[in-house]
């Protein structure tokens, strides 16, 4: 956003066939002192009505003759028809053609805004004091004057520099964006919302040292600034999503522990505390701390009951401790929040999709995603307890939710063979071929489901379905974990191998 400065000076008089006109000239210059060159400067007579219009020239400069006397309104915009400046004056004549002249300099005037991003916490009270000796019609000295210019000057660059940023992150152009947000730092460095920004794309970038850092800077700013005390609802959610960020970063760097103490400083800050208890609970149980991990996960879902990703996470700890039986329960409730969730954010027939109760359809795509994954992974733990039906159920669901099928079909397939339902295996198997042609285990099982089924029959000779799929699972994995096994059958049966 430019702001502008403007000097408008002299309407001298001239005598024009007994009329006397007015010959108005003026200059307009931006707040870094630079011209406005296509500036409109627009006098118009409050008396009749009548409208002067010019242009500024390359140097920011116009000149106007044959202006009648009286009042005018003044206004000028800038090239992009963004308003600078409007107001109203009257052109004398005679000695009092001095009061013509406007003077109007904002480069010198203290802006509207806050100086305190750009200066520190004292910059109201700098700010406080000159609008005091503007509005007591005091002069700043040279040096004053000087120091409010290369503010404005500042501020000015800034605002030209912003929406060149919030480009590069919209294209998500890391790099460029991490340049742009370095500069507007040095401009403002009491600005805490641009140390988040760029530790958010330093971690992006995989610059999670650089990141850990602007986090840290970033919530520095933040607590010394007025914003902390005059809101401290959203000063502590921000410091909260920062450790989280900073928390992250260090989980890259491989430093569970250290992660780990900056997601218990952001429950401490967390309006709603479930996500940092969340990612507490992986560092915890990355760094070995299986009952704290266990713990964090737990007050996680006591702080969001409804939320599926907790009961996602802490029954993945207990399955990795071995606690399967745990594990198939805490799935089983977050089956059931994630899918309670998607029936609630699936649009109904009777929905008005322009009243806000209208019911997001990414969120219960994201929600019965979630389900799938669960129901996949209890499933799992279903058939290394050996309830082969239990999980042939689970792998079943799995199937319509999951967002990769072929990999619950598979297991349905496996499933069911191992329970010796050899035509429904091989009918699995086809439905896992069917969702990922490239996936070789597939073809090995359906064959031996296959060979199996056709020696309940007391056929010994494999039919072509048979070889033809040994063939394939060895096309796609000739050094596969079936391979011999696949070799033998073929020469067994007659194939080619």
């Amino acid at each position: 956003m430019k702001q502008w400065s403007i000097v408008i000076c002299l309407s001298a008089l001239l005598l024009l066939q007994d009329v006397r006109l007015a010959d108005c000239q003026g200059e307009v210059r931006d707040m870094q002192g630079r011209p406005v060159a296509g500036a409109l400067v627009v006098y118009t007579n409050t008396d009749n009505g009548k409208t002067y219009r010019i242009k500024t020239d390359d140097n920011g400069q116009y000149h106007i003759i044959g202006l009648m006397l009286g009042w005018y309104s003044l206004e000028i915009t800038g090239p992009t028809g963004k308003h600078i400046y409007s107001g109203k004056k009257f052109l004398s004549a005679g000695n009092a053609q001095k009061l013509n002249v406007i003077h109007l300099d904002l480069s010198v005037l203290p802006p509207k805004a806050s100086l305190v991003p750009f200066k520190g916490p004292k910059a109201d009270e700098m700010k406080g004091a000159r609008e005091k000796a503007r509005d007591e019609g005091k002069e700043l000295s040279p040096a004053e004057t000087a120091a409010l210019r290369a503010d404005n000057a500042l501020i000015s660059r800034y605002n030209e520099m912003v929406p060149e940023a919030q480009e590069a992150i919209k294209t998500q152009d890391w790099k460029r964006s991490a340049e742009l947000l370095q500069q507007l730092l040095e401009i403002a460095p009491y600005k805490w919302e641009l140390y988040q920004n760029l530790a958010t794309i330093q971690r992006n970038l995989e610059q999670y040292s650089a990141a850990v850092a602007s986090f840290e800077k970033g919530i520095q700013v933040l607590g010394e600034s007025p914003e902390a005390k005059q809101d401290h609802a959203k000063t502590n959610a921000e410091i909260a999503l920062m450790r989280i960020g900073q928390g992250e970063a260090l989980v890259a760097l491989e430093k569970p522990e250290e992660a780990a103490a900056q997601f218990r400083a952001a429950v401490e800050f967390a309006p709603n505390p479930a996500t940092p208890y969340l990612h507490l609970c992986t560092a915890e149980y990355n760094s070995g701390h299986a009952d704290a991990a266990l713990a964090a996960c737990a007050s996680a879902i006591a702080a969001a009951p409804g939320r599926a990703e907790s009961y996602q996470v802490l029954a993945g700890v207990e399955s990795n401790l071995d606690r399967q039986q745990d594990a198939v329960r805490t799935y089983e409730k977050g089956i059931a929040v994630a899918l309670d969730k998607m029936r609630a954010d699936l649009p109904s027939p009777k929905s008005n999709i322009n009243s806000k109760q209208f019911a997001n359809p990414s969120k219960a795509i994201s929600e019965a995603i979630r389900a799938g994954q669960m129901m996949q992974s209890a499933g799992n733990i279903y058939f290394q307890l050996k309830n082969y039906a239990k999980a042939a159920e689970l792998f079943s669901q799995s199937a319509r939710l999951h967002p990769y099928p072929a990999l619950p079909l598979f297991n349905l397939c496996a499933t069911l063979f191992d329970m010796n339902k050899l035509s429904a295996a091989a009918t699995a198997c086809d439905r896992a071929i069917a969702a990922d042609p490239k996936m070789p285990d597939p073809y090995y099982v359906k064959a031996a489901a296959l060979a199996g089924e056709a020696a309940k029959h007391g056929k010994l000779k494999g039919s072509h379905d048979t070889r033809s799929a040994l063939e394939k699972y060895l096309q796609l994995a000739p050094e596969g974990s079936y391979a011999n096994e696949a070799r033998a059958m073929l020469k067994e049966i007659g194939g080619t191998e």
